[in-house]
């Protein structure tokens, strides 16, 4: 799991569904291009930054811009270097759509969350469940059993259950959908 991923994830879940707009610090929509991982934005961005992409039939998330450069053909605009994930089956694709893109507004503890996803996620013992595992004990390769935390519901705990109290509260209203 990337970290593009896990923004998308717990932006979604915070968000029942879609992205609150606790963490949009603005927006700008219309007839939008993606080329060679650039998209094509007025100025106000910037290198280093969070975006959500919507509208899209191929690139709708979340990215880092990696780099900014001006267009020659149009000084109003730059084309900004979208950043999604570490390989190139990551890649974003050419396209034109009309859509939005937020700027997204991503604390420092909110990152640290996110990276504690990812470990969470990418950690080989979760990776036939999204439940937390309580205890597992192997006799002889036919007896294997696991026991899994529960919560008041009788259902598996998962990453979001057990971090609940380090989520901002969810907002029901007011999210754009991602």
């Amino acid at each position: 799991m990337t970290l593009n991923q896990a923004l998308l994830l717990i932006l979604r879940h915070l968000g029942s569904g879609g992205l609150s707009d606790r963490y949009i610090a603005n927006s700008e929509s219309g007839d939008m291009e993606i080329q060679d991982q650039e998209i094509k934005l007025s100025s106000g961005y910037f290198a280093g930054q969070w975006v959500a992409v919507t509208g899209s039939f191929l690139n709708d998330g979340v990215y880092k811009i990696a780099s900014v450069r001006p267009d020659v053909d149009c000084p109003d605009a730059f084309w900004y270097q979208l950043q999604n994930g570490t390989n190139s089956d990551d890649a974003v694709t050419n396209e034109e759509f009309f859509g939005m893109i937020y700027k997204l507004r991503l604390t420092a503890g909110f990152m640290e969350l996110a990276q504690d996803f990812i470990k969470y996620h990418n950690d080989p013992a979760n990776a036939a469940t999204t439940a937390i595992h309580e205890s597992e004990s192997v006799a002889g390769s036919d007896n294997w059993s696991v026991t899994r935390a529960t919560g008041k519901d009788g259902k598996p705990l998962t990453w979001f259950d057990v971090n609940i109290g380090r989520l901002p509260p969810k907002q029901p209203y007011n999210v754009v959908i991602l």
